[in-house]
């Protein structure tokens, strides 16, 4: 049977090489080996490389995956009644919460409506580029954050609302799987997290992104952010950012 190696499996599952190495590390995916030990994939390994990739897009644990995947399916129609009830909770909550944001702008004056969609999508929207003017102010890294954003629509804040979902998720998994935030997958994402702030608003180096992430701890309405993401991300995120930050700066 035909095989391919880690990095073409990785390209046609769309994940990272360093995921692949962890799911047949803890035994999840094992992954075949050719005759100098390096990781190959076949059609198997491929189909459950997929099937995994798939419960964890509807919000499963790798620990919840094992059992699901172990053979005994009698257990499947359960935990997916009980995962779609939680989606059901999950949706009327933002449901709530869309509704109370929606009545709160309905009460603020027409003149202050326009001047919020006409002046900041990104402070309502995004937290990093809120977050860079109430810690810097009128500094170049804020005036580099509008001057960018300025021009973005509805394409772009679409773009990075996918992005900064992806990446909380991918920091939540890390998190419920109880990886260290000083571990290298936690780091990478930690690295994502501030690329996508340098990619999308303004240069965030080690430092500045380091500062961002006490306010991720320290603030109560970023701190609520993430805990609604995860609980115990907060404090995991700022962590792993503070890492990733001596990893990359001290070698």
């Amino acid at each position: 049977m035909d095989t391919i190696p880690i990095a073409e499996a990785a390209a046609e599952l769309d994940v990272s090489v360093r995921t692949l190495r962890y799911y047949d590390a803890i035994g999840l995916v094992a992954a075949q080996r050719d005759g100098s030990g390096y990781r190959r994939y076949g059609d198997g390994e491929l189909h459950r490389a997929r099937a995994v990739l798939q419960w964890r897009a509807m919000g499963f644990t790798l620990e919840e995956i094992r059992l699901l995947e172990s053979g005994d399916t009698s257990h499947r129609a359960a935990a997916l009644r009980r995962r779609a009830q939680e989606l059901r909770s999950e949706l009327d909550r933002l449901g709530s919460a869309l509704d109370s944001v929606n009545g709160m702008l309905e009460q603020l004056p027409e003149t202050t409506q326009a001047g919020i969609q006409k002046e900041g999508e990104a402070d309502m929207d995004n937290e990093y580029a809120e977050e860079a003017y109430e810690r810097w102010g009128n500094t170049d890294a804020y005036k580099e954050s509008a001057r960018r954003t300025a021009s973005y629509g509805e394409t772009e804040w679409n773009s990075i609302r996918a992005e900064t979902a992806r990446i909380e998720r991918a920091a939540s998994d890390l998190l419920r799987e109880g990886v260290s935030a000083e571990d290298e997958a936690a780091m990478d994402v930690a690295e994502d997290h501030r690329l996508s702030i340098d990619r999308w608003f303004y240069p965030c180096s080690y430092e500045m992104h380091t500062a961002l992430a006490t306010t991720y701890v320290s603030d109560p309405l970023f701190r609520q952010h993430y805990e609604d993401v995860a609980v115990g991300l907060a404090d995991y995120l700022s962590a792993a950012i503070t890492a990733n930050a001596l990893r990359m700066t001290q070698g």
